[in-house]
């Protein structure tokens, strides 16, 4: 029979590896992924193996900067071991940022696998990262960078693929940008936020909507109304949820799996297994939002 305690003891290395995975918003890499498959789609699909190369080092990239949006508010180390007191006994402060540098060039080398063009982008996302991990505490940067990112996102899928950059790729990348920044303006005014509040990302969420409409014409066009009606009635459901029973701490949470919705509504309608692939994302990242820890630890939707 095991000493009492050595459970505990066995399982806090991994219970740390959640923690880490926790702060990196690893709930959050399946929206990184259908962002990158949209784009993808939109550009005509193709080398799918330059397709997974670039949703790993967008994975990589992203946590990076999560890390380093967590970081650049810590202090010093007795900020971290106050504000993490269990996970600071098992990774120092100086092994988190070792981490960050690290997952950092495996996003690059990854995309730099992908050509040069996907080389750039990834310098072009690690810049718009640092710059939001250094200002996320502004209001208005905080909310309209992580839409720069995403819409980076869009930009890579449609690079590695067959057709190379298209114009849909760029219209859907304009769509996620005006989502993140509505996103953003929602979650930075969460404790206080009125239905008077939401006019600014009530426009900036209708963009990407009247896009999709626009975008999904001719035969698909009933498809797209009625995937674009769903859409809003979810997005009334965050707002109900909010503004109505007060139920605010986890809007940051359906927000960032809505992303997924963007993009089924920007790629997913036109082929069929990709629509099965997002809608399965937008499942993943749903739940995962909904029970990681920490999800309200950071005010803007990344």
């Amino acid at each position: 029979m095991k000493p009492a305690g050595t459970e505990q003891a066995e399982a806090s290395p991994l219970q740390a590896l959640i923690d880490l995975g926790a702060l990196g918003r690893v709930f959050s890499l399946p929206t990184v992924i259908s962002n990158c498959l949209a784009g993808w789609v939109l550009s005509g699909c193709g080398n799918i193996g330059k397709l997974i190369l670039a949703c790993l080092s967008l994975s990589f990239l992203q946590v990076a900067i999560s890390w380093l949006t967590l970081l650049f508010d810590l202090k010093s180390e007795s900020d971290y071991q106050r504000m993490y007191p269990w996970l600071s006994t098992r990774v120092t402060l100086r092994i988190l940022w070792i981490l960050s540098v690290v997952f950092i060039w495996l996003g690059i080398l990854l995309a730099a696998c992908c050509g040069r063009m996907v080389a750039i982008l990834a310098c072009w996302i690690l810049f718009i990262g640092l710059l939001t991990a250094c200002t996320h505490r502004l209001f208005f940067l905080s909310a309209l960078l992580p839409g720069f990112l995403r819409a980076s996102y869009y930009v890579v899928g449609g690079s590695v693929a067959w057709g190379g950059l298209m114009g849909e790729s760029l219209w859907g990348a304009v769509g996620i940008l005006f989502f993140m920044f509505g996103s953003g303006y929602v979650t930075r005014q969460r404790w206080n936020a009125e239905l008077r509040s939401l006019a600014i990302p009530s426009v900036a969420f209708a963009v990407p909507l009247l896009l999709a409409l626009i975008v999904n014409d001719g035969d698909y066009r009933w498809i797209g109304v009625c995937f674009t009606g769903a859409v809003f009635a979810w997005l009334l459901y965050i707002f109900y949820r909010q503004n109505v029973r007060k139920e605010m701490a986890q809007t940051a949470a359906y927000l960032t799996a809505t992303i997924c919705l963007i993009d089924f509504l920007a790629a997913g309608v036109e082929s069929v297994p990709v629509a099965l692939i997002l809608g399965g994302l937008f499942v993943l990242a749903n739940f995962l939002c909904q029970n990681m820890k920490r999800m309200d630890d950071i005010w803007i939707v990344l």
